[in-house]
Order: C-alpha cells, then sequence, then structure tokens
C-alpha cells in the first residue's frame, strides 16, 4: 500500500527562491539584498567558511519575520531526510520546529568565532544558467553533498579560507556571474551518504506521538496487565527487564531516550501479540488533541498528540512534556479521524509525504506506526 499515491494534498507554500537553495545561500542572499547594512555573521564565518550551523542576526531578523512558520522550516529541511528517528511513539511531537527558532529568531552570540565550518563551493555552470533564469546566481543545497556537480558532472570550485569580509566580496562576485581568480577547484572526492537503518525501530514513523502523562500511563498499565501479555510475547521480551524497566518509569520518572525507545519496542511487538489488549487501552485511557505549534503558533503547523483521558494540562507535573500549561485544547474524536484528516493535522507526516517516501500502515488503529522507505533522491 503505497500512502502517498492514495490521497491528494493542496499546500500553498509561497517561495520567491528556487526550491534548491540552500539554507546558507538562502539567508545570505536575502540579507544582502534586503538589509544590505548588516552584516551576516551568522552565516559566514570569522575565517572565511559556511558557518555549521547558520543563524540569522538580530539586526537582520526583520528580513525573514514576514514568512511563514511552515514556509522556514521548509527552507531549513531542504537538505534534510525525514525519517523515524526523533518521530518514535514518545518522541518530542514539536521538536522538530525548534529549528525555526534557532535559525531565525535567535539570539546566538555573534562576537563568539565559530570554528565548526563547511567549505564555500559552487559550480560554475550552474550559476550561469541561475543568472539566465532567474537574474542572480545562487548557492544550490546539493553542492554540499559532493566534490562535484551532480547536474553538470564538472568538479566544484571552492574559495580559500582566509577571512569574513573576503569570503562576503566573493561569493557577492560569484553572485553575479564574475568567478574570483581565488577559486580553486575541489580535489578531496566526498561521497553522498546513504541512509541505512541500523536499529530497525527507525524505520518507523509515528504520525500520532503520545505526551508524557501516556508514556507513564502506559508504563503503569503494562505493569498491571503483564500477565495478560500473550507467551508469545515473551519469547522475543525479557519480562525482567520490561518489569524493572517499566519500574523505573512509573516510580522514578526515568524519561531517558533510551527508556521511551524501549517502550517503544514493547509497544511493536504487544500489536504483534495482543493487540485487542492494545486497542482498550486506548479506547478507555487515552483521547487525542489537536496543537498549533511552532514558535508564532500561525495555524499551518499543527500536531495530533495522544493524552489521558482527563488529565489537565495546565496542571501537568511533567515538566518536559510538550503539552505543559495548554489550555482549553481541542480533542478530536476518534470517528473524525482519517488518512486525509491524518495528513491535514499532522504537518510532520505531510513532510514526509511531499518528501515523496512510500508509507505503509502497520497496522488498522489510529496509534499504529507507519512503515518508511527513504528512497535516495540521486
Amino acid at each position: 500500500m503505497k500512502l502517498i499515491k492514495e490521497v491528494e494534498i493542496e499546500v500553498e507554500i509561497e517561495d520567491n527562491s528556487p526550491y534548491d537553495e540552500s539554507l546558507h545561500g538562502f539567508l545570505l542572499r536575502n540579507q544582502l539584498l534586503y538589509s544590505p547594512s548588516t552584516k551576516p555573521v551568522g552565516v559566514i564565518s570569522q575565517n572565511g567558511g559556511w558557518i555549521k550551523s547558520p543563524f540569522v542576526s538580530q539586526e537582520a531578523q526583520h528580513v525573514f519575520s514576514l514568512r511563514p512558520d511552515h514556509e522556514l522550516l521548509e527552507i531549513i529541511d531542504i537538505k534534510e531526510t525525514i525519517d523515524g528517528i526523533g518521530n518514535q511513539l514518545f518522541d518530542c511531537p514539536i521538536g522538530y520546529t525548534h529549528k525555526i527558532s534557532n535559525v531565525f529568531f535567535s539570539n546566538n552570540n555573534h562576537t563568539k568565532i565559530n570554528k565548526n565550518v563547511e567549505p564555500i563551493v559552487f559550480c560554475e555552470i550552474c550559476i550561469r544558467e541561475s543568472i539566465e533564469k532567474f537574474g542572480y546566481g545562487y548557492f544550490k543545497n546539493i553542492w554540499s553533498f559532493y566534490s562535484y556537480c551532480a547536474i553538470h558532472n564538472e568538479p566544484l570550485k571552492q574559495f580559500p579560507l582566509k577571512n569574513f569580509s573576503s569570503s562576503l566580496s566573493w561569493i557577492a562576485d560569484v553572485m553575479q556571474g564574475n568567478i574570483p581568480d581565488v577559486a580553486f577547484v575541489v580535489q578531496d572526492f566526498k561521497k553522498p551518504v546513504y541512509l541505512s537503518w541500523e536499529d530497525p525501530i527507525s524505520r518507523f514513523f509515528f504520525p500520532i506521538k503520545a505526551s508524557l502523562c501516556a508514556f507513564y500511563f502506559f508504563a503503569q498499565w503494562i505493569l498491571n496487565n503483564e500477565d495478560l501479555f500473550d507467551r508469545g510475547f515473551y519469547k522475543l521480551v525479557s519480562r525482567r527487564k520490561m518489569l524493572k524497566q517499566c519500574g523505573f518509569i512509573v516510580f522514578k520518572k526515568h524519561f531517558t531516550a533510551n527508556a521511551k525507545d524501549y517502550l517503544t519496542k514493547i509497544y511493536l511487538i504487544l500489536k504483534g501479540f495482543n493487540q485487542d489488549l492494545l486497542d482498550k487501552f486506548f479506547e478507555q485511557h487515552v483521547e487525542i488533541v489537536k496543537i498549533q505549534i511552532g514558535p508564532r503558533k500561525q495555524g499551518v503547523l499543527q500536531e495530533l498528540i495522544t493524552k489521558i483521558k482527563g488529565e489537565s494540562c495546565s496542571l501537568c507535573n511533567f515538566k518536559s512534556c510538550s503539552l505543559r500549561g495548554s489550555k482549553d485544547l481541542e480533542i478530536i474524536e476518534n470517528s473524525d479521524i482519517n488518512i486525509k484528516y491524518l495528513m491535514s493535522h499532522s504537518y510532520s507526516l505531510l513532510r514526509i509525504v511531499l518528501q515523496q517516501d512510500p508509507l505503509s500502515p502497520f497496522g488498522s488503529d489510529l496509534w499504529s506506526p507507519m512503515e518508511l522507505e527513504v528512497i535516495s533522491k540521486d
């Protein structure tokens, strides 16, 4: 079952830049265009390379503030492959939106020397073609993956690491089609990195994630019902280890990443042996709420999250819970949710669909994960 072929999705994303532009190039180009008096110190390092984790200086944030959060997120994510990592059942459902604040609305110390840099590379032919098509040269995302242009099969050129001012001047020249004499051919051959599933759980993506109260309650539910689990379940799971892990969660509030991964694995194995028991757990104890996410809560960025019925998020004791402090949450009836509704209200799922990687449901219930097949974009 190929999910992305069954659902037609309309997405409105206004963008006046090419979709293959790199984040560094986008940040620099817009600052030079709309705020030329501001030094792009969050993009180019003092020694003249690309800053590995670029950000917009406070003086230039107004340039990007009129763009909606979801568009800023897609600009950041253009070079990222979205997969099951960070998208498990008990992972933070809004964590991926933190990048918007970190890049566009941060308060980084701009005077600090950033030693984590990347080389500034480009393809002369691509620059000439983009000038003919768009009126300006721009830096492409794909250049960060190879030492040659995958489009023209020509070696890339690189600037020497000298200083901030020199690199800024050279980049401005390149954008106008003037190639500085200091540029040299990249010598080191860099092979693309392909995604591999080292941990089988990473191939699963959960479109509806669970809050910390659901995580805590699920561990308690396991302790109360472990004698009802199928014998086949205990051929794959150590009963002693499971009780120990759940005990840590319930009695010592042990909410580590390893504990969340372990409980997700328990959940997946239970689906194979005690689906009916899991169905009763969700029907009796769990409800779905819809929340607005992103730094400015603008409406397009949304997620569906499960919480325990009757729990007041405004009085939540779990300090790191995504729902903590939320009031008047919109509760969604299970009968209202189908795959099209889920696609429209889970932006993390929509990002994968737009990535055009096939998804296959792992079960029939709403809380089932989806098996994700990441296709190489080469």
